[in-house]
């Protein structure tokens, strides 16, 4: 059984100060995502994209020039991994001749740059396959959320439920949030993280839980706060 003594946090009476905390981080992310919106990678919008690494430090300019000379369409450039690897992703609109078009890019950036540019990844994805993706993304989180509900009310209470699904909303509005905030690229790689998230986020909440119930069920003289606090 829990002891009062010792190391002791008054959770239920400082409540306030967390729900306000994390009103205005929820609320800071619902404002970054609907007016920064989310960098979505080809996987969800369609398009190509590829990853260079050049053998020696090249700027985005230096490659936005050179491909500013040629007929690439609509495009965007973005430095990943370590500043020292030298790589760009380069992510472009068109979908036809995708192999010509690279091969065409790849000469243009070694003549252009003066450097070994090593083509790492060619990915194409077409524009129904994109949306098909991120409506199935959606819906993977969706049902995730409902079926915890069930769970939850299953397994202990419906009165308990509402308090991990928020949870669970908060933790994955938080982390979309922030790749809203940061521009960085949002793929299906990312959509299996917040999956994680979802996963980490329910573990914490029923352990939490399993021991107020174990608690409330031993006839303590204790109050329903004290117990949660504990």
């Amino acid at each position: 059984m829990f002891q009062l003594t010792g190391f002791h946090i008054p959770f239920v009476e400082k409540r306030w100060y967390f729900v306000a905390f994390s009103l205005i981080t929820v609320i800071l992310s619902i404002y970054f995502i609907a007016t920064k919106g989310l960098n979505l990678s080809t996987d969800f919008k369609g398009g190509t994209k590829l990853q260079y690494q050049f053998s020696a430090p090249v700027t985005e300019a230096d490659v936005r020039k050179i491909l500013g000379g040629l007929d690439v369409g609509g495009f965007s450039l973005q430095k990943v991994g370590r500043p020292e690897e030298n790589r760009i992703v380069l992510k472009m609109d068109k979908l036809e001749e995708t192999q010509a078009l690279a091969q065409k890019i790849t000469g243009a950036l070694k003549s252009g740059t003066g450097a070994e540019a090593t083509l790492e990844k060619n990915e194409t994805v077409g524009p129904k396959a994109g949306a098909d993706l991120r409506r199935k993304a959606q819906l993977a989180l969706i049902v995730c959320w409902l079926l915890m509900l069930v769970y939850i009310g299953y397994r202990f209470d419906f009165a308990f439920a509402p308090g991990a699904i928020i949870a669970l909303m908060h933790d994955v509005v938080l982390a979309v949030g922030g790749f809203a905030l940061t521009g960085r690229e949002v793929s299906l790689t990312v959509v299996a993280a917040l999956l994680t998230i979802v996963g980490y986020s329910i573990n914490d909440t029923i352990v939490v839980y399993d021991r107020v119930r174990e608690e409330m069920g031993k006839g303590l003289k204790l109050s329903f706060r004290e117990i949660v606090n504990l």
